[in-house]
């Protein structure tokens, strides 16, 4: 899908990656966008006899697909490096165009009564006269909504004016003086007769393509981050010098029945007491001072957390499964019950994409802030959650570990001591306990008729578009990696499925990991290997489920597990 190409200013092109080629030198490849940022592309290669200079070798990623260019920049300080086996390979960083906007600075000028779009375009103008020509930008769509000013001096209208100083970049002027004033996100676009610097709104338009687990969500992490947390705010106005000829600043202790600080109740029932100060040196009495204390106490209560999102995810429009590429600024709705997100819209605000298998995408949801109230509720549906799924877990392994222990005495599950194997991985299967592994299954396996397989390889299948457990096991880790190899299919040309590693314990999720399947046919079956990082789960007994669905109404997806254990290494 992807070419990259290296070249010097006005020198013939180099292609050190091409997806249709197997004679490629670009060992991997991920390139990073995020929103009103500059984009940039990390990548490594073998070792090689071409020329790459720092700042001077520039690069370009095209999409052969759509026929778009999706990168355009320079290379930094490349890193070349001898492994351990005696192979040479080199590492490099290339940062977008944009970052050339930091190569120039303006003199000092006023600029009365100017658009965003003249600023903008008087911005470009002064950098393309200080820069080599491939350094220069073009001035792009300038369409974004104007937010409202205000003077910042009763005296004069301050709005009327723009300023540039050789004190700044020409990229910090944008930002500080036009995005933080007008409003608006900055993006470069590159196009076959240049790059272009577009000014734009956040979009509003919500794509079709939904995010749900076992279609195109391989993993979800999601992350309330109390901000720098303040619960009793104490409140200064301007420095007085007091009888001791020291300076001392005006506090509220004369107006707030003696008391010098505000408290935010709501939030010390979140956080308990966490002191801060805030200082007004334009308030020079006790009562103006506490009335600006009461105002920032009104914004504290507004955002005093944020949300954070990671998700790495497949990007099906990549093989036309989906209408919709995913891409930074876009919003989609996403369902994952299990952390409590039903239908909610969610701004993409930053990708990783493999270049090299660019179905793979890691994107980050944008931070959205949340008031005290939206964290009470959160934390009263997270206690809800846990209370229903402890009842439930309680029930069904008294229910399971009761017919479990039944089926092993009457001989209709296999009892089995497992040992060691030789590459240390340490297999479970229906048994007692083995090297500190308690394990039940979620119900007997059962064999699918005309498939030929060895005896103890039995088959599950569904045709159900909704996940369906088909096993689940309890574990105590003795090792690092949890590792399932199961071998799957569709029946249907054309069809797709989804299996599925969930954990299913506790307040939250703690993994979760999937695989496509698109192999037609018993004989032609797909190996699928999900491997869980156990180094950060700290729970003494961890329960998972193995579950599995079609993608496709009508279709039947077929899995086996080959192996279910733990190990100490990844690969």
């Amino acid at each position: 899908m992807y070419k990259v190409d290296i070249y010097e200013d006005g020198g013939p092109r180099s292609t050190i990656f091409n997806y249709l080629s197997n004679d490629n030198l670009l060992k991997s490849g991920t390139l990073e966008k995020a929103v009103d940022a500059i984009d940039e592309f990390k990548f490594d290669m073998i070792h090689h006899n071409l020329y790459i200079g720092s700042l001077k070798t520039l690069i370009e990623i095209q999409n052969l697909k759509n026929n778009e260019i999706v990168f355009r920049g320079r290379i930094l300080l490349p890193s070349n490096q001898m492994s351990e086996d005696g192979l040479y390979d080199s590492d490099y960083t290339a940062e977008g165009a944009m970052a050339y906007l930091h190569d120039s600075y303006p003199s000092y000028a006023t600029y009365t009564d100017y658009t965003p779009r003249q600023y903008l375009s008087a911005l470009l103008l002064k950098h393309n006269a200080a820069v080599e020509p491939y350094k220069q930008l073009k001035l792009g769509n300038v369409t974004f909504t104007k937010k409202a000013e205000t003077s910042s001096d009763p005296s004069y209208d301050t709005t009327r004016y723009a300023y540039t100083t050789p004190e700044k970049s020409t990229m910090d002027h944008i930002r500080d003086d036009g995005v933080n004033r007008w409003g608006g996100e900055i993006y470069a676009r590159y196009e076959s007769d240049g790059t272009y610097i577009d000014w734009l709104d956040e979009t509003t338009v919500v794509k079709t393509t939904p995010f749900r687990i076992g279609r195109n969500i391989k993993s979800i992490k999601k992350t309330i981050d109390p901000l720098e947390v303040i619960t009793r705010l104490i409140p200064l106005g301007s420095a007085e010098t007091n009888q001791y000829n020291q300076q001392a600043r005006i506090t509220i202790d004369s107006v707030n029945g003696g008391k010098s600080y505000i408290d935010i109740p709501a939030l010390i029932k979140l956080y308990g007491i966490q002191t801060g100060t805030e200082v007004f040196d334009d308030k020079d009495s006790p009562e103006l001072v506490l009335q600006a204390g009461q105002a920032k106490v009104a914004e504290i209560k507004k955002q005093v957390a944020n949300v954070q999102i990671d998700v790495n995810v497949l990007d099906l429009s990549t093989i036309d499964l989906e209408p919709d590429e995913i891409q930074r600024g876009n919003k989609h709705r996403c369902y994952v019950d299990e952390l409590g997100i039903n239908g909610e819209v969610l701004r993409i605000v930053a990708t990783t994409e493999d270049i090299m298998n660019p179905q793979n995408k890691s994107i980050r949801i944008g931070e959205r802030p949340l008031t005290s109230a939206e964290v009470q509720a959160q934390q009263a549906a997270e206690k809800s959650r846990l209370m229903e799924r402890r009842l439930t877990s309680t029930t069904n392994d008294i229910k399971k570990e009761v017919n479990y222990h039944q089926e092993v005495i009457t001989g209709k599950v296999r009892g089995v001591l497992t040992v060691t194997d030789a590459n240390g991985y340490q297999p479970i299967k229906n048994g007692v306990t083995q090297f500190n592994l308690a394990v039940w299954r979620y119900h007997p396996q059962f064999k699918v008729a005309g498939v030929n397989q060895p005896e103890d390889s039995v088959f599950f299948d569904t045709q159900n578009t909704e996940p369906s457990v088909f096993d689940a096991y309890q574990i105590v880790p003795q090792q690092s990696y949890l590792k399932i190899i199961l071998s799957c299919y569709i029946d249907t040309p054309g069809a797709t499925g989804i299996v599925e590693v969930i954990n299913f314990r506790g307040a939250e999720t703690k993994f979760y990991q999937s695989a496509t399947i698109t192999s037609v046919g018993s004989g032609n079956q797909q190996q699928v290997t999900l491997t869980v990082d156990l180094q950060q789960i700290t729970s003494e007994r961890l329960d998972f489920y193995l579950r599995f669905n079609s993608a496709t109404p009508g279709a039947t997806i077929y899995a086996r597990e080959m192996f279910v254990g733990t190990t100490n290494t990844n690969l």
